[in-house]
């Protein structure tokens, strides 16, 4: 049966289900677990109290707790109200913390944690008290209407200037992008699916809202710190679909796995992306589920989680070492454009453009990032994605790289220029460059060259760096130098490449 997603909004997704007794989710980490009409009851329960404590529409509210059924709760009341789902890291640096809240005007912040000084807002440790709706009089109810264009979630990216942004998703954009993908993959309402990403990274976006749509059973799995997690998951749950990052794909098929012990049998998809992954990789995983698919999917947070998808049904039939990214989404229109902004033509590499349903509102008050992230093209208005792709003679598109200089980590969007701005705010460092290595287990990470007028140690500015970058973003590797041995280019610029050869018989290389 062919399943299609026709929600108006997100707070439309629980209402489907609304009286089952059906597992909805269940939370590996301590067997906690949820029936829909339990989900449905806690969500309103705490869009009265929301709005008790005077959530108007519109206003964000910051959700920083681990994760947990607790947080679906939460995303879906402050819909309910239409209200702006802000999700944030539990371990994200105090200041970082400061500089999100600011920078959204969040009214709320429902957290664990213990109130944090300097920044306007209020912290409201509200317990959720699921099933709770029978203590509320149904005349405290109020239906909010939320139009198309009303902002849904904000999801916060590193920042090329230094400073964190926060992309604004309109309800249109998640609904678009929902229903473009369901009609590709065709989920079925028996899916099990096993969510990997946390909830602050858009990857969640797909593990949430889909699953539930459908009257699927969600499994929520904690923090990843071995890749043996994901598989005894796999195993233990009977997991039928999914969604990693590459590299957690690669971690899975290691040496340090015990995936090829486990009974993955079950397996009927996963979907892919972030970074490439080769096919002798997914080979290997096929080999635990002989039946498996395989989702690629591309596409920048700006652009609501995947513009382009490829479904590989069968890998024998892939003669190249990676998947392309595919085609674009029925709700997306793309351009590859050249050096001119002028479009490519037929086969060529050039800069991806974005247009379409699933484009984002903006950055959050930040008119000066929104601005420069768009151009206009033949009277239409693109997302400038800053990748370099190639598009091939049948039409499908394959990554090159990035324009600028920023990288995946673990799937998480890294501009470098973030980094080196938070290094030379520790005394004493002049100049800072960041780069990244391979690492055979763990993929891509970040190496800091710095050089220094002063005396500077490697722990204070790994102290510095943690009160301000998320753990994704700190360095592996620091490298300190004194800056009058610095070398300079003619045009006075700090020669890069000589502070990397410096340090290359320590075996850090770009």
């Amino acid at each position: 049966m062919d399943l299609q997603f026709s929600a108006h909004n997100l707070s439309e997704i629980i209402d489907r289900h609304k009286d089952s007794q059906k597992l909805a989710v269940l939370n590996i980490a301590d067997d906690s677990k949820i029936t829909y009409a339990e989900l449905y009851s806690a969500v309103i329960s705490l869009s009265v109290e929301l709005q008790r404590r005077g959530v108007k529409k519109g206003d964000t509210i910051i959700v920083q707790r681990p994760k947990s059924i607790e947080v679906i709760i939460a995303a879906f009341a402050i819909f309910k109200c239409g209200g702006v789902f802000v999700p944030v890291d539990i371990d994200a640096p105090t200041e970082r913390l400061r500089q999100i809240i600011a920078q959204s005007e969040s009214v709320l912040v429902l957290s664990d944690n213990e109130c944090i000084d300097g920044f306007t807002g209020e912290w409201a440790n509200i317990e959720v008290l699921l099933g709770s709706v029978g203590n509320i009089d149904s005349s405290e109810i109020v239906s909010v209407p939320i139009s198309p264009n009303d902002p849904a979630y904000v999801i916060f990216t590193s920042g090329s200037t230094g400073v964190a942004k926060g992309v604004v998703i309109p309800h249109v954009a998640a609904i678009a992008f929902l229903s473009s993908a369901q009609k590709v993959v065709q989920y079925q309402e028996d899916l099990r699916y096993l969510n990997t990403a946390p909830f602050f990274f858009d990857a969640s976006i797909l593990d949430i809202y889909l699953p539930l749509y459908l009257g699927g059973e969600l499994f929520l799995l904690p923090k990843v710190v071995f890749p043996s997690d994901i598989a005894r998951a796999i195993e233990a749950y009977r997991i039928t679909d999914t969604l990693m990052v590459s590299s957690v794909l690669k971690l899975l098929v290691n040496r340090f796995s015990d995936a090829r012990k486990r009974d993955l049998s079950s397996l009927r998809s996963v979907w892919y992306g972030a970074e490439p992954c080769p096919i002798s990789v997914l080979k290997t995983i096929r080999g635990f589920s002989p039946k498996l698919r395989f989702i690629h999917g591309y596409g920048p947070t700006e652009a609501t989680h995947t513009t382009l998808l490829y479904l590989c049904e069968d890998l024998d039939q892939e003669s190249c070492e990676y998947l392309p990214l595919g085609t674009p989404l029925e709700t997306i229109d793309v351009l590859l454009v050249d050096e001119d902004h002028q479009p490519i033509v037929g086969a060529g590499v050039g800069e991806l453009f974005i247009r379409g349903k699933q484009l984002m509102l903006g950055y959050i008050n930040d008119s000066v990032n929104t601005q420069s992230a768009f151009m206009e093209v033949n009277d239409h208005n693109y997302y400038r994605s800053r990748d370099l792709v190639r598009r091939d003679e049948g039409g499908d598109l394959w990554f090159v790289g990035r324009k600028d200089n920023a990288i995946k980590v673990k799937g998480m969007l890294v501009h470098l220029d973030e980094v080196e701005t938070t290094a030379l705010g520790v005394q004493g460092v002049e100049y800072a460059y960041a780069t990244h290595i391979e690492h055979e287990l763990h993929g891509k990470q970040i190496s800091l060259f710095l050089a220094v007028e002063s005396a500077v140690d490697e722990k204070s500015v790994r102290a510095h760096l943690s009160d301000f970058l998320p753990a994704y973003m700190l360095p592996s590797v620091i490298k300190i130098i004194s800056a009058s041995e610095c070398k300079f280019l003619p045009s006075g610029k700090l020669d890069r490449k000589w502070m990397v050869s410096n340090w290359q018989e320590a075996g850090v290389a770009s």
